[in-house]
């Protein structure tokens, strides 16, 4: 019995590691977001699940649900703003090169200039 209970643990340490309260953890459990084993009258769970969920918390409290695309860009770490930008002027420069290879040149201010004139 205890080496079926290798890597798991209890409902007062996943609380701990997960940073909420023990009744925050059995409402999980009793939910199913988080999968655990009630033997007699205590919960068990796997360390590998515990740090599944944590992440996924994380994530949940990163971007607000009614946040749009600049909402969310405002409550990312500097790290992953910066990543963001990386991508998107790569593809911009992508995309110039492509155009370029094509005989097409377009500056992006001009682009937008004109893309803003023909909405009404």
């Amino acid at each position: 019995m205890v080496d079926d209970l290798e890597g798991h643990i209890n409902v007062n340490e996943a609380a701990k590691r997960m940073e909420r309260s023990t009744e925050q953890v059995r409402r999980y459990l009793r939910e199913g977001r988080l999968p655990g084993r009630r033997i007699g009258g205590q919960w068990f769970i796997r360390e590998t699940a515990v740090l599944y969920r944590t992440r996924q918390d994380q994530k949940d409290e990163m971007i607000p649900r009614d946040a749009g695309p600049t909402g969310a860009l405002s409550v990312m770490s500097t790290a992953a703003r910066l990543e963001v930008f990386a991508r998107v002027n790569r593809r911009r420069e992508d995309i110039r090169q492509r155009w370029e290879r094509l005989g097409v040149q377009v500056e992006a201010a001009e682009l937008v200039r004109e893309i803003r004139e023909e909405e009404p």
